[in-house]
Parts: C-alpha cells; structure tokens; sequence
C-alpha cells in the first residue's frame, strides 16, 4: 500500500478536495499543513515554489488537478472510458476556472480593482458558473456526470468555504440543485468524518495580510 504525504496550508482551498479524495476512499494519509511563518521557509524546498504537493513512498509530484485525477483513478472515481473522462475533466477544469476567479479577487491589493472584480463576481461570473452548473446537475441525477459520483463532484463541493469565505456570503443560497448537491457529497459517510474531524484552523487571512505588507 503506498505511502501518501499531502503538503498544503493550515486551510481548505484548492487542496481540500483531495483531503476529500482520501475520506473517501477511507486512504490514511499525512496531512501536512503550512502556515505563514513554516512556509517561508519551507518553500524553497518545492519543486516550483507553490503547494499543493503529494509525496507517494517518498517521491514528489505536484499540480493540484494532475493529482487529484491520478487518485480519483486509483479510488475509481473517474469515467469508465476514455470519453467518459474527458467529460469529466473538462467539468474539473471548468470548475477549477471558476475557483481562479476567487482567487484572483482574493489576492488583489489594489481596492479600486477589488471593488471591481466583486461587482462583476456578484453581478456576472457567479450567476453565469452556477446557473450551468445547476443545470448539469439536474441533468444528470444530482451530480455533474452520468447520474454517478465522481471527482468533479467532491471538486466542487469542497471548494464551496473557499469561494463563500472570499466573497463574504453563501454562494449556492439561491441554487437548491446545487446545495442539495453539496449537502448530498458532505453526507457520505467517509466524507461526513472527515468533516466531523479536520483541523478547524484557517490561514487565509495570515497570507492575505502578509501579502498586503508587500
């Protein structure tokens, strides 16, 4: 049985879904978590200077999706064909777009810029993400391919209190499918103790303010 390491932040963020990936699955794995002042000095050490990283028995691989699509094939998370996978990950990849937006508000320091980007966050990219989102989901059985669990689904689900905590509010309040969606992944069994039982710390803030200081 391989060896698995995860090195990420004291947060949820575009890693959590993997932290999902192993709940799942029922995989031990080590969660190691970074906060300001570790990663500093940690970061020279990786290979290209950002987190997330996954060591397997030891060795270094990274990219966030890259991992997350190797270990949904390991917990038969993916298509049954090749077809089936491209649907899937081009869903993985529209999903991950839609998080970049977040992001990209998120470590904006200029405010009038901010200001901006929330305006259209609010007014345009939310609506236009999560209208077609709900409808892939209603079209599919509750979830975003083939009436079936997958990758994409637990994506998007642990992505939901890194998008809410950037833009301030619930993001799926008007969107039922999409929370009873959400609510649905959270209660699996496996996924619900990882819920009941994963570290409460939030570092956000901690790099945000750093950043400012630049």
């Amino acid at each position: 049985m391989p060896q698995y390491k995860l090195i990420y932040f004291k947060t949820t963020g575009v890693s959590e879904f993997v932290r999902y990936l192993f709940s799942y699955a029922d995989q031990d794995f080590e969660d190691v978590r970074h906060d300001i002042t570790t990663w500093s000095k940690f970061k020279p050490e990786t290979p290209y200077g950002v987190l997330p990283i996954l060591e397997i028995d030891g060795k270094t691989y990274h990219q966030s999706l890259a991992i997350g699509r190797y270990l949904a094939k390991e917990f038969n998370l993916t298509g049954s064909n090749t077809l089936e996978d491209l649907e899937i990950d081009s869903m993985v990849d529209t999903i991950n777009d839609y998080r970049i937006l977040f992001s990209q508000y998120l470590w904006e320091t200029n405010e009038d810029t901010r200001a901006k980007q929330k305006e259209q966050l609010v007014q345009e990219k939310i609506p236009f993400y999560l209208t077609r989102f709900e409808n892939r989901v209603k079209a599919n059985g509750g979830y975003f391919f083939g009436a079936k669990l997958t990758w994409a689904d637990l994506f998007f689900v642990s992505l939901k209190p890194y998008v809410d905590f950037t833009i301030g509010f619930d993001t799926l309040k008007n969107h039922v499918a999409l929370a009873e969606h959400a609510k649905k992944i959270n209660a699996i069994p496996n996924i619900k103790k990882w819920l009941d039982t994963r570290p409460t710390e939030c570092c956000i803030q901690e790099f945000l303010d750093a950043k400012h200081k630049d």
